[in-house]
């Protein structure tokens, strides 16, 4: 699956579980998962590339834990525990 298609599931799937999505430029200032209240906001910084706006989306994911992983897309949740045990490793060192 491209990048693109990954992120637009990524994001897909970020809407299906409560977030709301805004895609802003923010300058590669800071993006991600905030919680106001009961509301869920998902920023993704339009200014990095695909890759970087994915990296942003499935962090976001990944740490959320009312998130069940195993229940998503296949090639989501490969992505997404591959994210989570690569900070697993950064973690540890």
């Amino acid at each position: 699956m491209h990048s693109l298609d990954l992120l637009q599931l990524a994001l897909t799937t970020a809407r299906e579980h409560g977030y709301t999505i805004r895609r802003e430029w923010l300058g590669g200032i800071s993006a991600g998962r905030v919680i106001l209240g009961n509301r869920k906001i998902l920023f993704v910084d339009i200014s990095l590339s695909v890759l970087e706006q994915l990296e942003q989306v499935i962090g976001s994911l990944a740490s959320d834990p009312r998130l069940d992983v195993q229940a998503l897309d296949p090639a989501l949740t490969k992505v997404l525990k591959a994210f989570q045990e690569a900070k697993l490793v950064v973690a540890s060192k």
